[in-house]
């Protein structure tokens, strides 16, 4: 469009009924490919050559329906061995469980764990206590981008600037053997 032209659609109100450059959705192409793009559709179980891992995700499944009907208190992560035994680890309030378990069955049914080992580490009172909230109470980056989770945060990475995501670089905060080194 040449500048008399834009002045005159200007003049009659041409540009103010048409729709704005921002209502359409582009979509946007990578120059390069993500490396991990080959292996997408292997990622769900039972689609590559352990076809095992299928069975074992579907246990868990039936492990935490189990769970939840149990009225099992905290929250519990199942982990499937071979020979239908679980490493559990439980998590409530007051207490951290961890241990082997065998799975118990009537047909199809999950019907308890008959326990091997277990550890437990419990305290009175809590060791640590989180001060997120409060610490970044009214600042909107939080709500806008961290919370969302690193998932979100990945899918808008642009795969050619390599950013290395899964590298895990934390701060440990927290002395609880009095030792006055941190854990």
């Amino acid at each position: 469009m040449r500048r008399r032209e834009f002045l005159g659609a200007c003049a009659s109100g041409f540009l103010a009924t048409q729709r704005p450059a921002f209502a359409e959705r582009v979509q946007a192409h990578y120059r390069q490919p993500p490396p991990y793009q080959p292996y997408i559709p292997l990622v769900e179980p039972g689609h590559d050559e352990f076809p095992k891992e299928k069975d074992a995700v579907d246990l868990v499944e039936r492990l935490h329906l189990w769970w939840t009907a149990e009225g099992g208190g905290g929250e519990a992560r199942f982990y499937v061995l071979p020979g239908n035994v679980v490493r559990f680890e439980i998590k409530s309030p007051a207490a951290y469980k961890t241990g082997l378990g065998k799975v118990r069955f009537e047909g199809d049914r999950v019907t308890g764990i008959t326990t091997i080992e277990e550890y437990v580490a419990s305290t009175p009172k809590p060791l640590f206590r989180d001060v997120t909230g409060a610490v970044f109470q009214g600042v909107p980056s939080i709500s806008q981008q961290l919370s969302r989770g690193i998932p979100y945060l990945v899918a808008r990475l642009d795969p050619a600037t390599v950013i290395q995501i899964y590298v895990i670089n934390g701060i440990p905060v927290g002395e609880i053997e009095n030792d006055h080194v941190d854990e």
